[in-house]
């Protein structure tokens, strides 16, 4: 009987053991998976956005200053005739 007591009790504490294992097993991927999504989602969309708006920014800068060159060039030779 101790014998059967002996297995049932490690028979237990291996299935415990397993389970517990394999249940932080999965949660610590989850999370670290999740993190990792969290993360790359945020710097793709940063990195997007700092793109766009340097591009946008430097786009109207630069056709401001061409649309301002061009004006004060034609009222220079306007005004000069």
């Amino acid at each position: 009987m101790a014998l059967v007591s002996i297995l049932v009790t490690t028979l237990v504490s291996t299935l415990v053991t397993t389970l517990v294992s394999t249940l932080v097993s999965t949660l610590v991927t989850t999370l670290v998976v999740a993190l990792v999504s969290i993360l790359v989602t945020t710097l793709v969309s940063t990195l997007v956005n700092t793109l766009v708006s340097t591009l946008v920014s430097t786009l109207v800068n630069t056709l401001v200053s061409i649309l301002v060159t061009t004006l004060v060039n034609y009222y220079t030779i306007t005004y000069n005739d």
